[in-house]
């Protein structure tokens, strides 16, 4: 079940201006990045007096800054808001909420890209650089450690455990000195993956699953609207989904769900089942290209081959010359100067 509606945030503000106004500027943006920051560690008075006291950092109000972004968002369709609403919801509802707005960002960049905010820089050839950098938001250290203390698992006597909760208790991660409640053990966390509602994992699994897809997806999009080389690195994220991907690997298959990210599924006789069939026209060519594309989509969501692939896919239907422009466009040129003036043009 979804954690937003997606649609209702991806409506157009208006049908002159379906992105609305860049609100950068607003008050209202100036509070959300207020709320975003959360409070630093305060020291009152001078040390060694009675009046001295130190007030512990506060993290930031995530659900206020959850309620900020998304009517923000109501009123502008912004990259930036975007990056917010992720980390909120992923503080608030876990990996379904990291989910929603991965396929947000996803819908966004596909359907929205030439009006979304921040805009390109017209005075820079388009310039994407800071929609980049935004996007690129979604590797900091705060949104990998939000993704970290997302649960896994929850079972009613046990707790809900997180990746960081296996840190701490295979001693990865030391446990803070102001930890509180009773220290997560690798039995404890065994037994809620265990005794947990299974709809409950395997909900959770979808969802790391799904994100995995809608990242490689938007790597996509982004290979198709700049150069592959400026193209945002969302590596970081992708490495603790597959963290996360892998730990309910075993989990789920103890308890009989098959899964993602492991081996191809094998067929009769133990071997794995293959593409068959000679390949005899341009639609076979198409179809191959969909069934390895669906390979990669189910064992290795994060690959980069896709993306090459659906380009190449698109070129499957045009002519030496279509795809010499497609590819590249200088080169037409030089191949029509070189096989002369048609003779309908003589």
């Amino acid at each position: 079940m979804s954690v937003i509606d997606i649609d209702a945030l991806l409506a157009d503000v208006s049908d002159e201006n379906p992105c609305g106004e860049d609100l950068e500027y607003d008050p209202a943006f100036s509070q959300m990045e207020l709320l975003s920051k959360g409070k630093e560690e305060q020291e009152i008075g001078a040390p060694g007096t009675d009046e001295h006291r130190v007030i512990p950092a506060e993290p930031p109000d995530y659900p206020a800054l959850r309620k900020a972004a998304e009517e923000l968002f109501g009123q502008s369709k912004d990259l930036r808001i975007v990056i917010h609403l992720a980390r909120s919801l992923t503080a608030t509802t876990g990996y379904p909420g990291l989910h929603d707005t991965l396929e947000l960002l996803k819908r966004l960049c596909e359907e929205k890209w030439d009006d979304v905010h921040p805009q390109l820089d017209p005075d820079d050839d388009n310039d994407p650089m800071m929609r980049v950098n935004t996007m690129e938001g979604l590797t900091s250290d705060e949104t990998i450690d939000l993704v970290s203390m997302a649960p896994l698992v929850e079972m009613r006597g046990l707790g809900e455990f997180s990746l960081q909760s296996i840190a701490y208790a295979s001693g990865d991660l030391p446990l803070p000195e102001d930890f509180k409640g009773t220290p997560p053990t690798s039995e404890l966390i065994d037994g809620a993956f265990m005794e947990c509602e299974l709809d409950d994992l395997t909900a959770t699994a979808d969802a790391i699953n799904e994100s995995l897809e809608f990242l490689a997806q938007i790597d996509a999009r982004m290979a198709e609207v700049m150069d592959i080389t400026a193209t945002p690195n969302l590596k970081r994220l992708k490495e603790q989904l597959l963290v996360a991907q892998s730990t309910l690997k075993d989990p789920l298959e103890r308890r009989g769900v098959a899964t993602q990210g492991g081996e191809e599924a094998a067929g009769p006789g133990g071997q794995q089942q293959s593409i068959s069939g000679e390949i005899n026209s341009r639609e076979d060519v198409v179809r191959a290209i969909d069934k390895i594309c669906d390979f990669y989509k189910r064992q290795e969501p994060a690959s980069p081959v896709p993306i090459l692939l659906r380009r190449a896919k698109k070129l499957v239907p045009k002519d030496f010359l279509e795809i010499v422009q497609d590819l590249t466009p200088a080169g037409l040129h030089e191949i029509q100067t070189i096989a002369g003036p048609d003779d309908e043009q003589q």
